[in-house]
């Protein structure tokens, strides 16, 4: 009736076709919710380590041991404070006296791991770590 078509050879010969579609779809999909989740984990690493800083730099500027401070609570916030790198410097004069406190920290991309795990035949894989450095600068208090 409609071109003499009927709904079993239409099913058949588009099974394949629903199946490609279907991969390349779910391909996507997964990719952007693993990106999704990476940026997250990176976001939280980040305000973390911004946290950390500030309250480096807020027990530097009182006469504290910042190096201290920083392991507590890079500890506290789920940082692996071994691999948090501080730079700790002062500028100004005395009473324009500033505090100034440097972090960065390596974050281990998710995805790129995984993409890795998926690729044995490739040893250097790709880059999955990025850099998070953080500034907090505060007037020195003593």
């Amino acid at each position: 009736m409609f071109g003499g078509r009927t709904r079993g050879k239409i099913g058949r010969n588009e099974r394949g076709a629903a199946l490609v579609e279907m991969a390349i779809a779910i391909t996507l999909l997964l990719g952007l919710v693993f990106g999704m989740i990476d940026f997250g984990l990176l976001l939280r690493d980040y305000l973390a380590l911004s946290q950390v800083a500030r309250e480096c730099a807020r027990s530097a500027a009182l006469g504290g041991d910042a190096a201290a401070v920083k392991t507590t609570w890079a500890n506290k916030l789920g940082l692996d404070d071994s691999q948090v790198t501080m730079t700790e410097s002062t500028s100004g004069s005395s009473p324009d006296m500033r505090v100034s406190i440097e972090l960065s920290y390596p974050h281990q991309m998710l995805a790129a791991n995984l993409i890795n795990m998926l690729n044995p035949a490739d040893p250097g894989g790709i880059g999955g770590t990025i850099t998070l450095n953080t500034t907090m600068v505060m007037r020195d208090e003593q």
